[in-house]
């Protein structure tokens, strides 16, 4: 599974829909890459049938306000990036994506048995809630989360991330700006390249296991 987050113009979402990413990620927390959604909404609609699937990233949002823009735009996803409860996607139409920032205090057993349909391992950096662009070390991630499945995130690249896969073993990756030539436009090439990359990784890790 791949995600390009961070979206923001027709011109990236086209080259994301064009590299037949899982999932596309459009910001609606603080960041240079934040969306006001009904331009998200827009962007969202020329995604075609089948994928990629929007994901809606948020940070300490009301839940109203989730359900509002997940109606609106139509959210495939919802990733928290915050201090959300458990039940905060209740009644919500989406699935749930929970992001972890390793290291923030939050231990193994919790972050294994974490509800959501899906966990989203990232950098810890203190007051930050994520998109930091920094690495955190890949051989230390409990071996627990090889079942429950996650999505590796925080600093990858097209440099690293054949590297990240062969370490961590993530079931997708989550790029933003190590696919950017500015923050909130990005390099098509490197997001080719670094698509490209983890998909070969995958497939050299999948024959290897066989």
């Amino acid at each position: 599974m791949i995600k390009i987050c961070g979206l923001t113009n027709e011109e990236d979402v086209a080259a994301v829909t064009r590299l037949h990413v899982d999932l596309a990620g459009f910001l609606f927390a603080p960041s240079p890459r934040r969306l006001d959604p009904a331009k998200a909404a827009d962007l969202i609609a020329t995604l075609p049938a089948g994928g990629p699937e929007p994901v809606g990233v948020f940070v300490n949002e009301t839940r109203e306000r989730v359900a509002q823009i997940v109606e609106l735009c139509g959210l495939a996803w919802i990733q928290l990036h915050g201090e959300e409860p458990a039940d905060f996607a209740r009644g919500i139409s989406a699935r749930v994506m929970r992001a972890v920032r390793v290291g923030g205090g939050r231990d193994w057993d919790e972050i294994a048995g974490d509800p959501a349909d899906l966990v989203l391992l990232d950098s810890f950096v203190p007051g930050e809630a994520g998109g930091t662009g920094k690495t955190f070390a890949w051989d230390r991630i409990d071996s627990r989360m090889q079942d429950r499945g996650f999505l590796l995130a925080g600093g990858l690249g097209p440099d690293n991330v054949a590297e990240a896969i062969r370490v961590a073993r993530p079931s997708g990756v989550d790029v933003s700006s190590g696919v950017e030539r500015e923050p909130g436009r990005k390099d098509h090439a490197k997001m080719e390249l670094f698509v490209r990359r983890a998909r070969r990784a995958w497939e050299e890790w999948t024959d290897a296991a066989k």
